[in-house]
């Protein structure tokens, strides 16, 4: 997913207009399946806004592209699925 529209937010209820690219991935051991992960790029619409939910260290929900999911936020421009990726649409 590249350039997704979504929002962003927090348990306590902020959420911000952000765009994202979401990676995920597939380990393959000798041809076996392994760990599935997924991370991404994420773009705030007002990036000052953004600091508080970095500095939380909580897990966040990120919605949008047809898809929700919580993450963690690695940088403030960065992040990393913790669970499940849910499709919406």
């Amino acid at each position: 997913m590249v350039d997704e529209a979504g929002t962003i937010s927090d348990r306590d209820g902020l959420a911000l207009k952000v765009r994202f690219d979401l990676t995920r991935r597939q380990e393959f051991s000798d041809g076996i399946a392994g760990m599935k992960s997924a991370d991404g790029a994420i773009r705030f619409e007002n990036g000052a806004n953004a600091y508080p939910m970095y500095d939380s260290g909580n897990r966040l929900l990120l919605q949008g592209g047809c898809i929700q999911a919580y993450v963690l936020l690695i940088t403030v421009d960065a992040f990393k699925v913790t669970g499940p990726i849910t499709e919406t649409g």
